[in-house]
């Protein structure tokens, strides 16, 4: 005589609750999702509030899955997008649009990437755009910063760093974030690189200095007149 002995195993595990609803186990069945605009209930979901829509995709809430996102270029969907259009793309940032995710810039010092980057047809769109007058960039991700110059220097378009640089010949500049400023001078006076006063210094021995904003010149050919 043989005995058969059939075991059955009953875990009590079930299966995964579908996307879109939310199973609180035990005897309980799958009840749609009642999420807010911008969540959605992934697999296995056992709150009716669901889970963040990730980066890349929309979700309009309630039983719906999340969507890709559709945005244009130098836009995207953020975690907890509810709008297929996505937004800008945030400064130090460059966005490819549609499903793509934000990547953070990697500009030189002297660049950034403004809000709503989405590249040139020409060079590598992460590089950025060139800093701005009266600010430096620090590169890669950062934002604009104001100049912190001292009176005599200024930072021009692409300053990389807060010092920035000297004040050109016949202009004056006040520092930080000011540009530089024609010389009101008189005859006599000029202003030199690195001025910060605009009524200049007195114009060298053999030089000529006509004041304003014109430096100075050489005065060894100069004649006055002709003697008789």
């Amino acid at each position: 005589t043989h005995t058969h002995t059939h075991t059955h195993t009953h875990t009590g595990s079930g299966m995964p609750c579908p996307v879109g609803r939310f199973c609180e186990g035990r005897t309980a069945l799958a009840e749609p999702c009642r999420c807010d605009p911008g969540n959605f209930c992934p697999e296995s979901s056992s709150q009716t509030e669901g889970k963040p829509c990730p980066e890349g995709f929309w979700c309009q809430g309630q039983d719906a899955d999340k969507e890709p996102c559709t945005s244009e270029v130098g836009f995207y969907c953020h975690m907890g997008s509810s709008d297929a259009a996505g937004m800008e793309c945030p400064a130090g940032h460059f966005c490819r649009g549609g499903s793509h995710r934000r990547q953070p810039c990697t500009c030189p010092p002297g660049s950034h990437c403004p809000a709503g980057w989405n590249g040139t047809a020409d060079g590598d769109p992460l590089d950025g755009v060139e800093c701005e007058k009266g600010s430096f960039c620090p590169g890669n991700d950062a934002e604009p910063l104001p100049c912190t110059a001292q009176p005599g220097n200024y930072c021009a378009r692409g300053s990389g760093h807060g010092a920035g640089a000297a004040c050109p010949l016949g202009h004056w500049c006040a520092g930080t974030t000011a540009l530089p400023m024609p010389c009101t001078c008189l005859p006599g006076y000029y202003c030199p690189p690195q001025s910060s006063d605009t009524r200049g210094v007195a114009c060298p021995q053999g030089s000529i200095c006509e004041g304003a904003s014109n430096g100075l010149a050489r005065s060894e050919e100069r004649r006055v007149g002709k003697e008789c």
